[in-house]
């Protein structure tokens, strides 16, 4: 088994809903995260063919903590993998190796931000030197 290749798809900027998508050979599969404002966050996952029509499609709703009735389980399934294509597409575990890392280095934490060109340019400065000091893969 390999890395599955999940890539955002752009929404409009005033949609409540973020999207991704895997390509296989002759069909697709998109995961979609969607909250509405006054109904249930909702998660989908369709199953398309390879000219986009969807030929199954997986749906929850986020269950109501004061329900008494107990949820199916399909809302857990369906956001525990949201959560692990999430996680994958936005680099989350980069993202956390840095905050630990930064926990466990002595000295101060953080930096002062940089604005406009200066922050391009050291960005620049920063690479080259990573790249000198072999510290690129």
């Amino acid at each position: 088994m390999g890395e599955v290749k999940w890539t955002r798809v752009p929404t409009r900027d005033d949609s409540r809903e973020t999207k991704y998508v895997v390509l296989l050979p002759n069909s697709r599969l998109a995961i979609r995260y969607a909250v509405p404002r006054a109904e249930p966050d909702r998660i989908s996952l369709d199953l398309l063919s390879g000219d986009g029509v969807t030929v199954e499609s997986w749906n929850a709703e986020e269950p109501d903590e004061d329900a008494e009735i107990v949820p199916d389980g399909d809302w857990s399934c369906l956001y525990g993998l949201y959560s692990e294509v999430h996680r994958f597409v936005t680099g989350w575990d980069k993202v956390m190796d840095d905050v630990e890392k930064s926990l466990t280095t002595p000295g101060p934490i953080g930096r002062e931000p940089v604005r406009g060109l200066a922050q391009t340019i050291n960005h620049v400065v920063g690479i080259a030197h990573a790249a000198t000091q072999g510290e690129l893969a």
